[in-house]
């Protein structure tokens, strides 16, 4: 990307099948189906290459450039040891740990699907930072976060056609989650992970990274301009956030309500703005 680049962006999550209930307790099931998931109650498999096929058909046609492709979630359950899983992964049982690292390997076939499909869209990995023990050592010596990165990076490298690059490298976003801290001297995980990326050039110099932070319309304190906003809301360049996702205007008592979402300006230009239908309160 240059400081005259267009790119409009979607949200891709190949977190379904194969033979995975994924589907069942939706209040709508896809119209696409894979076989393989017929036995669990229908769905689509994001690895069958005729799903695959359709969905980038669909998302050529709405115009995108680019998806991030969502592997946020579990990232130390799915990468690490199993030392490391029973000492700092309660949660991380045989049966959720195999479901997620499906989703891991959807992620990758996607690189190779889409190479072959010859698509002129891109994928910009979606790194999960939700977490803290994704900065911790494993046994092997490297965090979960640097494994994730290892993990794109070997299938960016393979495919480099379908990378975003931004600033001379290809970009990798890291999503932090909902609320930030915005006091560095308490040591947020969003400053400690800007802090590893800086202090490993070996990934730092390789890729550009940028922070996605949610629902940042309803956190001030990373505004640029204090007080009750009457539009868009620009977030202070300090942080360097990007939005992901902003509410609806939750003062808004008519029956429809202007939502603000958050922006970020370099230079003259605006650089992230989000489109979303996120409508969830304060309070969940």
């Amino acid at each position: 990307m240059t400081d005259k680049s267009h790119v409009v962006v979607m949200e891709y999550e190949a977190w379904f099948g194969p033979n995975a209930v994924t589907f069942q307790q939706s209040s709508a099931m896809p119209l696409l189906q894979s076989g393989d998931m017929q036995a669990v109650g229908g769905g689509y498999d994001s690895a069958d290459p005729a799903v695959i096929q359709q969905h980038v058909r669909w998302i050529e046609s709405m115009g995108m450039d680019a998806v991030t492709l969502d592997l946020t979630n579990n990232v130390s359950c799915i990468f690490n040891s199993e030392w490391f899983v029973k000492k700092y992964v309660k949660n991380c049982t045989p049966s959720f740990r195999s479901g997620n690292q499906n989703i891991r390997d959807n992620d990758g076939n996607i690189y190779t699907a889409w190479t072959a499909l010859g698509t002129r869209l891109k994928i910009i990995p979606l790194l999960g930072g939700i977490d803290g023990n994704v900065l911790i050592r494993d046994r092997d010596g490297k965090t979960a976060f640097e494994k994730e990165v290892e993990y794109f990076g070997a299938r960016m490298k393979k495919n480099p056609n379908l990378s975003v690059i931004y600033e001379g490298k290809p970009l990798m976003l890291i999503y932090l989650g909902a609320a930030q801290d915005p006091h560095r001297q308490d040591n947020p995980l969003w400053f400690r992970l800007e802090t590893f990326v800086a202090s490993h050039p070996e990934i730092g110099e390789k890729y550009a990274f940028k922070l996605l932070a949610g629902y940042l319309d309803s956190q001030p304190l990373l505004w640029a301009t204090k007080g009750k906003p009457t539009g868009p809301i620009e977030i202070n360049p300090a942080y360097g956030f990007w939005s992901v996702g902003d509410r609806l205007n939750p003062r808004c008592k008519k029956k429809f309500c202007p939502y603000y979402p958050t922006y970020n300006v370099v230079g003259s230009r605006v650089e992230n703005f989000t489109a979303s239908i996120a409508t969830s309160g304060q309070k969940g």
